[in-house]
């Protein structure tokens, strides 16, 4: 029936939308640990006066 379909597809679509929610919270936590892992980077080109590079590492 439509009713079934209907709920079918909102079914189909909650879950997506669930799944895609986990996905960004994956990428985010990556995001996260690479500026985490940046900062240090980033302090060892300072003391070395390695400022040319700075772009490219945030890149």
């Amino acid at each position: 029936t439509k009713e079934d379909a209907f709920n079918k597809s909102i079914l189909w679509i909650k879950e997506h939308l669930e799944f895609m929610e986990l996905v960004y919270g994956h990428i985010k936590a990556q995001e996260n640990a690479l500026i985490k892992n940046i900062l240090p980077l980033e302090e060892k080109l300072k003391e070395r006066k390695l400022d040319k590079w700075m772009e490219r590492v945030r890149k």
